[in-house]
């Protein structure tokens, strides 16, 4: 049934983007945090959410992938 699997091109822009975009997000709090922007509770839950995202990404990206070979031998 591999006729029938599904490219994993696409998912894998989306994944390399969002933990780019993290990335960014990280060097941004720690450049301003550098320079002397006082850490502010904003900051401190940006910081965490961000984390939060980047793991989320790379556990769905695991989970997804493991998942979708599992279904396919169903087949």
């Amino acid at each position: 049934m591999t006729e029938y699997r599904p490219s994993w091109k696409n998912r894998r822009r989306v994944i390399f983007g969002s933990l780019f975009f993290c990335a960014a997000v990280e060097i941004i709090l720690i450049v301003s945090a550098y320079v002397g922007v006082d850490s502010s509770p904003l900051l401190v839950t940006i910081a965490g959410g961000n984390r939060l995202m980047a793991m989320a990404v790379i556990g769905s990206y695991v989970w997804g992938a493991a998942w979708e070979d599992i279904s396919l031998w169903k087949w």
